[in-house]
């Protein structure tokens, strides 16, 4: 558990990260008191799910003609 200093405003209840002089919500002057809260860590690393898969021969890799699309751009079109 980490320790965090907010500040709140006793008018409107606003969490900000630091003091404010003049409350954004509301308007009032001085109303932002210091407050500790405990905040739960984050989880650890996160690694995304990945399917197996094994390495193949480039010979054993079979290929499908597929239909091109032609946009009209010559540039795009010989890709």
């Amino acid at each position: 558990m980490k320790q965090k200093t907010i500040y709140s405003c006793q008018q409107c209840g606003l969490q900000s990260p630091k003091w404010l002089g003049k409350c954004p919500d509301c308007g009032q002057w001085n109303s932002l008191v210091e407050e500790t809260v405990t905040v739960a860590k984050k989880g650890g690393k996160i690694v995304p799910l990945r399917s197996e898969s094994n390495p193949v021969r480039l010979a054993e890799v079979s290929s499908t003609d597929e239909d091109r699309l032609h946009c009209g751009i010559v540039e795009f079109d010989r890709v």
